[in-house]
């Protein structure tokens, strides 16, 4: 068991340039399955390490179809050059275990310089700009404890993380016709370990950590029964809207997240899942002072879609 940074730790295999390997740690893990977002993070920070030393460093879009439950066990990342180019590279690569081929990904890469996407490109007063999704309250006002909300049952890396709920968004969710259709939700989601930063390839443990309608809807409205809304992720793709900054105006292991999760069907109750991943401006409960318009400064770094 490991704090995230080390939990997604890969290595190149000493006999090829396009495979990379490491363990899946079984603490990231849902009930006995690891968590699909922390099995993405793998693939991607395999990627990331591949193109380091290349033009195009950074990752851009990231699509990925989940064919077998993945273990907590050694695993290869086996990568592949689709279509090199000058402003951006598609890549294949294949997570396995055991020979099988358990996550099959689509990733682009291009060149995002450090400083780039601070600021929107539509100004915020314009009217319109997205806005910062999550209500008015600020994370280090947030009361501890006693503020946390406890993650799902089965969430077996609850030590390893916790999150402070928008109480204003989750209580439309009991309100007919207050959401347009869509169950809502916001928090701020922190790794615990004082060391560990968030980092582009974690992005993809936050995208597939929140909560979606078959926790937010009431029972009667989506059919669950009390306890058994969790469904396996099918697929996952991370649009990354901006660099993680590295200005001490913003917290190294905090995100804010704002979801919207509709269009329930069948077969076995599937919906489709919004999730976007906001800069922090601290950490929870830290107390510090709240700055005016501290909102406005917020970035989007990342825009995840799933099928669950």
């Amino acid at each position: 068991m490991a704090p995230l940074n080390q939990a997604i730790r890969v290595e190149r295999r000493v006999d090829s340039d396009c495979v990379y390997t490491g363990t899946v740690d079984e603490e990231w893990s849902v009930g006995v399955v690891p968590n699909g977002g922390y099995i993405l993070a793998l693939i991607i920070q395999a990627c990331i390490t591949h193109q380091s030393t290349t033009t195009l460093p950074s990752p851009l879009h990231v699509s990925a179809h989940y064919l077998q439950p993945t273990q907590p066990a050694p695993f290869e990342v086996h990568i592949r050059i689709i279509k090199p180019g000058r402003n951006f590279i598609n890549i294949h690569a294949e997570l396995m275990q055991a020979g099988r081929t358990c996550v099959l990904t689509h990733l682009i890469f291009g060149n995002v310089p450090p400083r780039v996407g601070l600021g929107p490109l539509v100004p915020v007063n314009s009217g319109f700009a997205r806005p910062y999704p999550l209500s008015a309250f600020h994370p280090s006002s947030v009361n501890l404890p006693g503020g946390l909300t406890a993650l799902p049952p089965g969430y077996q890396f609850e030590d390893q993380m916790h999150w402070a709920e928008d109480p204003a968004i989750r209580v439309l969710n009991h309100t007919p016709h207050a959401n347009g259709g869509f169950a809502r939700w916001g928090a701020w989601i922190e790794l615990t370990d004082k060391d560990t930063v968030i980092t582009t390839a974690s992005l993809a443990l936050i995208a597939d950590t929140t909560l979606s309608m078959g926790f937010l809807y009431p029972t009667h409205v989506t059919g669950a029964v009390e306890g058994d809304t969790w469904l396996p992720t099918l697929t996952l793709s991370i649009e990354y809207k901006a660099p993680i900054p590295a200005s001490g105006r913003y917290s190294k292991r905090t995100v804010g997240v704002y979801v919207r999760s509709g269009y329930l069907s069948e077969p076995q109750g599937r919906h489709n899942t919004i999730v976007e991943i906001w800069t922090a401006p601290a950490d929870i409960g830290d107390g510090g002072e709240v700055r005016k318009g501290w909102a406005d400064e917020q970035v989007c770094l990342a825009v995840a879609t799933q099928m669950g």
